[in-house]
């Protein structure tokens, strides 16, 4: 585990590494999951675990399974596990695709920042770690809904962001194993532009119907941040949600 690096996620410390960093997405996606609703959460390809600690921030009772594939990853979950001394957060070194059959239906929210390339599609830089986390190198959208519509409950939510070119793939591989797209966000930079990132909740087993909400904006037209994104790093950093 080298050059694990502490960040200061306001209630909780987190460890990073040169290959294993959280980014905007990351915070923007569970944010638009409403984990505080969620008792039982999976995240998969879960790297330094930020999407479990932000989850604690304000939901300290869920009881949450961070799943990576790579060693090294769960090494730096682990390691803010025992230096926060911290109850309710599982790290699995696993393959989404065989995880172990005990999980299977016992989640009300699976979450997962995927790799967004398809495989031969990416720049490949030959770091493993990069590559793996940002291409279809170990697993494909429809391994991850296959996966996630085993670990739901009946009506369980899945949250997943991907870019807006691959938003129909998800919304194929969704339904074709029963889960139904039921709220669809596109994230902009600044108001009238172009989706750089689209949110994505399914349910298992909901009826046809799709939510389309508005727009996520990021910044103001003088470069400021927008008041929700205000607020999203304030939930960041432990303060409250309203």
């Amino acid at each position: 585990m080298e050059n694990a690096k502490k960040e200061f996620l306001g209630i909780y410390n987190i460890f990073c590494s040169d290959v294993h960093r959280f980014g905007t997405d990351a915070v923007l996606l569970e944010y638009f999951s409403a984990s505080h609703k969620a008792k039982r959460v999976c995240d998969l390809g879960t790297g330094c675990g930020i999407i479990p600690f932000l989850i604690k921030q304000t939901n300290r009772n869920a009881q949450i399974l961070a799943v990576d594939i790579q060693q090294d990853a769960i090494a730096l979950v682990n390691k803010a596990i025992a230096d926060n001394e911290m109850d309710g957060i599982e790290a699995l070194c696993c393959d989404l695709k065989n995880l172990p059959k005990q999980t299977n239906g016992k989640f009300d929210l699976v979450t997962m920042n995927p790799p967004y390339k398809k495989k031969g599609a990416g720049k490949i830089t030959g770091n493993i770690g990069l590559d793996i986390a940002r291409n279809e190198i170990e697993c494909t959208l429809r391994d991850i809904c296959e996966s996630v519509y085993k670990l739901l409950i009946p009506n369980g939510r899945f949250c997943i962001c991907q870019r807006p070119e691959r938003l129909v793939d998800v919304i194929y591989e969704l339904k074709r194993v029963g889960i139904e797209p039921k709220v669809l966000r596109n994230v902009v930079n600044k108001a009238g532009d172009k989706p750089m990132l689209v949110l994505i909740q399914g349910i298992k087993g909901a009826n046809e119907g799709i939510d389309v909400q508005g727009d996520l904006i990021l910044k103001n037209a003088d470069g400021s941040d927008t008041d929700e994104v205000t607020k999203i790093y304030k939930i960041m950093r432990g303060n409250s949600n309203g």
